[in-house]
């Protein structure tokens, strides 16, 4: 456990990852010294390891703050509505409004969840509405 905590808090501070060693060079300007900081890389591979953790990190959260993940649905809302007459089934109004030949499981589900069905039971007389495709 420890060693994890170890690893973790290397990763986190980078001095696990980078292993960065700083060469400086003193000048001095107008008598005020100047350090000029060059970094070399020692280990490139754990470089491009972190490197590819923090792109992976920032686009997790540039996602998650834009909504990025979100789904929209490709049927642009239009829906016939048809009276319910005695001998209608929902697998039949299904069937026959299924231009495309998609699943009947799958049209009469898309019908029960348009109308706020939790059963297939249909009343005569009553309306429903019908995806149109």
């Amino acid at each position: 456990m420890t060693n994890i905590r170890s690893i973790l808090k290397k990763l986190l501070t980078g001095t696990y990852v980078l292993n960065i060693i700083k060469v400086t060079n003193e000048r001095s300007i107008g008598g005020i010294n100047m350090r000029k900081i060059k970094l070399r890389i020692v280990n490139k591979r754990r470089f491009a390891f972190f490197l590819s953790i923090v792109f992976v990190i920032a686009a997790i959260i540039f996602s998650a703050i834009t909504k990025f993940n979100l789904a929209y649905s490709t049927n642009d809302g239009d829906y016939a509505e048809m009276a319910i007459i005695s001998g209608d089934t929902l697998w039949e109004i299904a069937k026959n409004n299924n231009p495309y030949n998609e699943d009947i499981r799958k049209v009469v589900y898309e019908i029960m969840k348009i109308n706020n069905m939790k059963s297939a039971e249909i009343k005569v007389g009553s309306v429903i509405k019908i995806p149109t495709y």
